[in-house]
């Protein structure tokens, strides 16, 4: 019966699966609640104006051939009474750019009329 002695009595593991299944049923309940609340305010829709300024304020000023092309596309939509001849210098400024051949970034004073053509529009939105 000596020989018994080094056997230990059981021991408790505790059990600690009821708090993981706890975490991940409330992460998810977590997750489906943002994801509704979300979903339940309307989407605000931008307008053309809104898109087309937008869309000239996230141009690179390094490729003076994609800003001309922008702007005869996209400057047309926020040209008003208030900016139309600042619209009419800058295109003809950068109407040279669209048929040439090689990528060249804008010059100091052209990028100083596209900051004041999109600084004058962006108080018209």
């Amino acid at each position: 019966m000596d020989a018994l002695k080094d056997i230990k009595d059981l021991v408790a593991i505790p059990d600690f699966s009821w708090m993981v299944l706890l975490i991940i049923v409330l992460c998810i309940v977590g997750l489906l609640g943002w994801f509704f609340w979300k979903e339940g305010f309307p989407k605000k829709v931008q307008t053309p104006k809104e898109k087309a300024l937008s869309r000239l304020q996230t141009l690179s000023m390094e490729d003076a051939k994609e800003c001309a092309y922008a702007l005869s596309q996209w400057g047309v939509l926020i040209v008003d009474d208030a900016n139309k001849e600042q619209f009419v210098i800058l295109q003809e400024k950068l109407y040279r750019y669209k048929y040439r051949a090689c990528d060249t970034p804008l010059s100091m004073e052209e990028k100083v009329l596209w900051q004041q053509f999109l600084g004058m529009n962006y108080a018209n939105v």
